[in-house]
């Protein structure tokens, strides 16, 4: 079920059009950049794995910190000293992720966790997916190739319940709604004070860009078991929470906050400056 405003089809059609051609104008370029945002809160053992794992394909990387006291500062300092380090004024997980969007400067944006349960090399999977004309990338542990060595008998069943009611509500195919990684061409998102600013918020992303009709893909992700910390999950209540957004987000005024990169073209196309003004690559604006 995709929603459509306003312009209907024609407006879809169009934005199928106008993004290709940036994409192309992007690849064409060969200029594009890869954002990664890591939102972390006492993950100094998690970082040690994952920065070191971090693809060449990744320009830039946005550490925000909610406080650590466990050192994950000075690990990401010693181990990717490039990193730009923000301290998170916001709370919870969306927060962080906000924060590292406003920071980041790259046309594609990744979001993984700290923890050290997620692969960065399945980033350079998500990219292609971006670059062969998906608008947002989810990881998925349920695909062939993916799996997780974290889920527990009921975390299992409540993630393809979960599953299985966001498909019935959204009319997509998604087997995994619920992993944290994912990847979007940075446009995709306007309104980032309208979305939650707790875990919700990923999930947010991917109900509004299948209502906007954008197009959706997956890729296999492995999830191994975190490295230290404490994890923050608590299966019933955080599964309760994410049903009760994926019933919320099906209210008609939502998708007024989260716009196809066909509206942001049509609406900003006048007013934008052309990239030799702003810089020597063009982008998407945010």
């Amino acid at each position: 079920m995709a929603l459509t405003t306003g312009n209907g089809t024609a407006a879809r059609d169009a934005f199928t059009l106008r993004d290709l051609g940036a994409r192309v104008e992007l690849l064409h370029q060969s200029r594009f950049r890869v954002s990664l945002v890591i939102p972390v809160l006492n993950e100094a053992r998690g970082m040690q794995r994952v920065l070191p794992a971090i693809p060449r394909c990744v320009d830039e990387v946005i550490v925000v910190d909610g406080g650590s006291t466990d050192g994950t500062l000075d690990v990401v300092r010693t181990h990717l000293a490039n990193a730009r380090c923000i301290q998170q004024t916001s709370r919870g997980k969306g927060g962080a992720i906000k924060e590292g969007l406003r920071a980041a400067t790259g046309d594609i944006i990744v979001t993984m966790d700290g923890d050290g349960s997620m692969d960065p090399s399945d980033i350079e999977s998500a990219v292609a997916a971006l670059l062969d004309g998906a608008d947002f990338v989810k990881g998925s542990r349920a695909l062939d190739g993916g799996g997780s060595a974290d889920f527990t008998p009921i975390r299992r069943r409540g993630n393809a319940a979960l599953a299985l009611f966001a498909n019935l509500f959204y009319g997509q195919k998604w087997t995994d709604i619920t992993y944290g990684f994912n990847a979007y061409w940075r446009g995709v998102i306007v309104d980032m004070d309208a979305l939650s600013e707790g875990f919700e918020f990923e999930i947010q992303l991917a109900l509004r860009s299948a209502r906007v009709g954008l197009k959706l893909a997956e890729v296999p992700c492995w999830e191994a078991p975190r490295v230290g910390g404490a994890s923050k999950l608590k299966p019933l209540r955080d599964g309760w929470a994410i049903l009760r957004i994926m019933i919320s987000e099906l209210h008609p005024h939502v998708p007024a906050n989260f716009r196809s990169m066909c509206d942001i073209y049509l609406d900003e196309r006048d007013t934008r400056r052309p990239p030799s003004e702003t810089s020597s690559r063009p982008v998407i604006e945010l």
